[in-house]
């Protein structure tokens, strides 16, 4: 299992032990890998109703959300997905995410 993001060196140095996460992590600054699998860049679908929605039912609930790093410029807007390859590098499973955090989990990997 690996870990892919679009953001800097630093974030992700400092949001792997955060997260509790053990997978490799890799970057893709200029987010091809997201683009080659339709994951799109939407503010509509970040901030849509459901989503602001779902943050509030987590305050709500005493969920402590995520709040962005000091000094780290990451692209708020682009929309997470999953992908599971098989041992011949085709992806054998893809969910592109509709909307953020109300079909992710709000703990960590």
């Amino acid at each position: 299992m690996i870990v892919i993001s679009f953001g800097e060196p630093p974030g992700a140095l400092q949001w792997k032990p955060d997260a509790n996460c053990s997978f490799k992590i890799f970057l893709d600054p200029a987010q091809n890998l997201y683009s080659r699998f339709g994951m799109e860049r939407s503010v509509a679908k970040v901030w849509c109703l459901r989503t602001i929605g779902s943050y509030v039912k987590a305050k709500l609930d005493g969920i402590e959300l995520p709040t962005p790093y000091a000094d780290i410029q990451n692209d708020q807007v682009q929309m997470p997905g999953d992908l599971i390859f098989d041992e011949d590098s085709e992806a054998k499973f893809v969910f592109l995410s509709t909307a953020l955090w109300t079909d992710r989990a709000l703990k960590p990997c």
